[in-house]
């Protein structure tokens, strides 16, 4: 796959902020320009660096040179504007359920927390982004969204799926990696015929949830490599 689109520079107060800019500008009603979305804000050089996200995440939809928002993105936009907080969450929640990275990411959570340096290095590998400069802000921003919107729960410095979660996932790396191998997250290179889990795509790893940061970044960016027993 091609990399994610993901929040740039900006923290969450921030990118909600902008979110609700747009329903401030009358995206709600029809397409209207970043400019105008910009002009209800104080951070106006960053609201145009949200787009691709806001795009994936299904809150904003393209009109030429314009955007306006979608009915789920409306309804969040709006919530946020007048100061709904609740209704936003649940708004943010089912956005972020239906964004492709979030199945992974509760995958590896199923049963086994993880503290949140190395959810940003898997949140980075995931997304394919490198954790540096704006893009490390908004992985962090994403970490936070997930927080914010009741999709993760964070204790201290560790998250975790809340206890209402009921999805059925992997409990342990090998099989995160099988997972990821068999879904479309992955773009992995195979002999035709060659399915996901098949001895053609035996890994051997000796890794484990206790991995630091960049062991798991490494492992998660080399099966997105195509990285198979033959190589």
């Amino acid at each position: 796959m091609g990399e994610h689109a993901i929040p740039k520079g900006v923290d969450r107060d921030t990118l909600l902020d902008i979110i609700s800019g747009w329903a401030a500008a009358g995206a709600t009603d029809g397409p209207v320009y970043t400019k105008d979305a910009a002009s209800e804000l104080d951070v106006s050089d960053a609201v145009g660096r949200q787009t691709p996200f806001l795009e994936s995440l299904s809150v904003l939809e393209p009109d030429g040179q314009q955007h306006e928002l979608t009915a789920d993105g409306g309804r969040f936009a709006s919530a946020l504007r007048d100061g709904d907080e609740d209704a936003a969450r649940d708004h943010a929640r089912r956005l972020l359920d239906d964004w492709p990275p979030t199945a992974d990411i509760r995958g590896v959570l199923r049963d086994n927390p993880l503290t949140e340096d190395r959810l940003h290095a898997l949140l980075a590998a995931i997304t394919g982004h490198e954790p540096e400069g704006r893009a490390d802000t908004g992985l962090h921003t994403l970490l936070d969204l997930y927080d914010w919107a009741g999709v993760l729960d964070r204790d201290d410095d560790t998250y975790r799926l809340p206890d209402d979660a009921n999805e059925t996932q992997p409990t342990d790396l090998d099989s995160l990696v099988t997972t990821l191998l068999a879904s479309d997250a992955l773009d992995v290179n195979t002999d035709p015929g060659t399915q996901a889990g098949s001895d053609a795509l035996a890994l051997s790893l000796d890794l484990s949830l206790d991995a630091e940061p960049d062991e798991i970044e490494a492992l998660v960016r080399a099966i997105r490599r195509g990285l198979t027993d033959e190589n």
